[in-house]
């Protein structure tokens, strides 16, 4: 592993060099390492230097490789050898990006493969384009991110300035000049029996009052109740959401295929002791139902990347389109179970 981080470092020195540049102590300590095992110093070389960097990293591993007389293959596997780094990861990613001129027999399945990649990317960049700025370096990031996919910067949503305020419709407004006046008390002396019946009214009408009071006060109780429950439920899928949304900014950002089966087994234990907190009430609820599905995507995810792993380079390009968008859809399902949750529902 050492030896091949090595051999990567020494190809990006070479390219520099030629450039009369040079990586600094710092940035090549960060690219040796695992982003999980980042310091605060080091994360902040991350965001600030190697994020901007990384079109000129992968750019010069280009040139390198290209020079270099070896095959994708093989860099793929000196790749793997160190794949705990974060250099790794970017080579992974140059040589998924390269073309493939090796297939020429199967041109059929190339055009088809990359047809569909061309459609799941125009979706992908329509969703990213309908976004929040990131205030901080100005890149376009999905509605609902809590961080920049390019800094890692907190998105600020804009708060709405005006609120709607209907009025009063006048017709609703009762007229006290037009109520009619109450009639006349009945005599005692001539409606006796009118007088004993009025006398039960009042009895009637106090009961049906008791009853009513009743019924508001169990209303009030059951509402109680349900609020309560609203509200325990509401705080069990706070750690969900949060985890999920960890995810989405990993994903954002970028996340080595280590890092990534690290995060989501937590993933999995915090849903099954949120699922295990869930009563069957709560389960018919839309907030879970679109939880359950953004859960059930990463795991997807992961399926596929193994897949990209272990496939041919004609296959590469195709798992790794999948893989963008199974994240798409969790990051959807997890939208959705936010605006659920928001409604209480």
């Amino acid at each position: 592993m050492h030896n091949s981080s090595e051999y990567f470092l020494h190809e990006l020195a070479s390219y520099y060099a030629a450039q009369g540049k040079r990586l600094s102590e710092n940035v090549i300590n960060v690219l040796k390492k695992d982003p999980s095992d980042f310091n605060g110093d080091e994360m902040q070389l991350y965001r600030s230097v190697i994020i901007p960097m990384k079109d000129s990293i992968k750019g010069a591993l280009k040139e390198r490789f290209l020079v270099s007389g070896m095959t994708s293959d093989q860099w793929r596997k000196k790749a793997m050898e160190c794949r705990d780094s974060l250099l790794s990861g970017l080579v992974l990613e140059m040589l998924s990006e390269m073309p493939d001129h090796s297939s020429d027999g199967h041109s059929d399945e190339v055009k088809r493969i990359s047809h569909e990649e061309g459609e799941a990317a125009e979706t992908m960049k329509d969703h990213q384009e309908s976004g929040l700025a990131c205030i901080n370096c100005g890149v376009m990031n999905r509605a609902k991110s809590r961080f920049c996919r390019n800094c890692g910067s907190e998105l600020k949503k804009p708060s709405s300035l005006t609120e709607s305020k209907t009025p009063l419709p006048p017709s609703s407004i009762p007229n006290t000049d037009t109520i009619a006046p109450s009639p006349p008390a009945p005599s005692t002396k001539i409606y006796k029996g009118l007088q004993l019946s009025d006398s039960k009214k009042v009895i009637a009408v106090s009961v049906f009052g008791t009853i009513m009071g009743l019924v508001t006060l169990l209303a009030i109780i059951f509402a109680l109740l349900v609020g309560n429950k609203s509200t325990e439920y509401i705080k069990n899928a706070e750690p969900i959401i949060n985890k999920l949304e960890r995810m989405e900014s990993f994903t954002d950002v970028g996340i080595n295929y280590l890092d990534y089966f690290k995060e989501l087994r937590d993933l999995k234990a915090v849903y099954d002791e949120f699922d295990r907190k869930c009563t069957e009430r709560d389960k018919k609820r839309d907030s879970y139902k679109h939880i359950k599905e953004a859960v059930e995507a990463y795991i997807t995810a992961g399926d596929v990347w193994d897949k990209y792993i272990n496939a041919s380079t004609l296959y590469k390009e195709k798992y790794k389109m999948e893989l963008q968008l199974h994240w798409y859809s969790a990051e959807s399902a997890l939208e959705k179970a936010r605006e659920a949750l928001s409604k209480g529902k």
